[in-house]
């Protein structure tokens, strides 16, 4: 008797059974304690059922209460909230996202919706962007999961990045950028009538402070993470993220002393092998196409120039296929630059702010 609140009814059938039983053998009459052990039999049966349909029951319940705490932002009483955790399953089945940091490079990169890659070149255009975004001049970031519930997370950090540079003159640091959005992220989670926003963020930039390139995630929940080497996110084999781990254990993608084409390389790998061995890849074919993917690069110069590099269809292109020979052709540079956004800036020293770039941050 598993249940707590079978447990009386079958101690009392029990016991019933086992007191008719115990006057059945002491009765003289053959009739009353023939009687008397039919209903002692009776009562065994139904104590039997009790303990085998109460069981079934309390499951019934349980499933009943957790319709109950999966309405809104409640604990249940094992202490859990569904819905953080339905937004967090929403971001791990998402598209994968990667990113790589080097000694003076950062670069993140994600494959595009299934519906998307799909569909006909001649159908998108080339400067659409999905999932990879610039939040300003000196920040990047891809989003994870659900897409439109991003795009809401990305106007509160172009928000709180435009806010900070109007405020103090000078560029938001990436760290504060992915504390405040993951405050911003976790108070929806306190309210009985919100959700919680279903998609993270992999936010990379350049500190002016520490004069270091960062990479963070953010979390459904409300906390972030810091990584040093580079972060895999969405739905990824476990083949894919075996190999990433192994190569950071080895030093492959955690030395720092790489520049940004070994990054951008690195990068391209990860999500190659990210489509291939896709669940949902389905039939796509052997070979990636250019606009399966979304790549933006960040990059200091050797003069101090923080360079902010959205690539275009070409330039994934070029990145996809082998090296070829250099070949100039003044037209088709100058088509091809159409969809590819660049953004130069000076970065600072520390009697100088910094100096906004020639084109203002893309906002949505």
């Amino acid at each position: 008797f598993r249940s707590q609140r079978a447990r009386p009814w079958g101690r009392l059938s029990l016991s019933m059974a086992l007191v008719l039983v115990s006057f059945s053998s002491s009765s003289s009459s053959s009739s009353s304690s023939s009687s008397l052990r039919r209903w002692g039999f009776f009562l065994v049966l139904v104590s039997l059922m009790a303990a085998v349909v109460s069981p079934r029951r309390e499951e019934f319940r349980s499933q009943r209460a957790r319709r109950l705490y999966d309405r809104g932002c409640l604990f249940s009483p094992e202490g859990r909230i569904y819905q953080v955790e339905y937004a967090r399953k929403a971001v791990e089945q998402g598209g994968p996202a990667v990113g790589v940091v080097g000694e003076s490079c950062v670069v993140v990169g994600a494959l595009r919706s299934p519906g998307l890659r799909e569909a006909a070149a001649m159908l998108q255009e080339g400067g659409w962007r999905e999932r990879v975004f610039r939040v300003d001049e000196h920040v990047l970031c891809v989003a994870c999961g659900v897409v439109p519930d991003a795009k809401q997370l990305l106007r509160a950090l172009q928000r709180l990045a435009s806010d900070h540079r109007r405020m103090w003159g000078t560029r938001a640091p990436p760290g504060m950028l992915a504390s405040r959005l993951s405050d911003f992220v976790q108070s929806a989670t306190l309210r009985t009538g919100n959700r919680p926003f279903g998609a993270a963020f992999l936010l990379a930039g350049y500190d002016d402070h520490t004069r270091e390139f960062k990479l963070y995630l953010t979390d459904p929940a409300g906390f972030f993470d810091d990584f040093d080497h580079g972060a895999l996110v969405g739905d990824l084999d476990d083949d894919v993220r075996t190999a990433f781990h192994e190569a950071i254990q080895k030093g492959a993608v955690a030395s720092k002393k790489k520049n940004v084409s070994e990054a951008s390389r690195q990068a391209r790998d990860l999500l190659v092998d990210a489509l291939k061995k896709s669940p949902r890849s389905g039939q796509q074919p052997p070979t990636p196409r250019p606009l399966d993917f979304e790549l933006a690069t960040l990059y200091l110069l050797e003069d101090g120039t923080l360079v902010s590099d959205v690539l275009s269809t070409k330039d994934i292109a070029d990145l996809l296929l082998p090296p070829s020979p250099p070949h100039q052709d003044d037209s088709s540079d100058d088509d091809d630059d159409k969809d590819r956004e660049t953004t130069t800036t000076t970065t600072p020293t520390d009697d100088a702010p910094a100096v906004q770039g020639e084109q203002p941050p893309r906002s949505m």
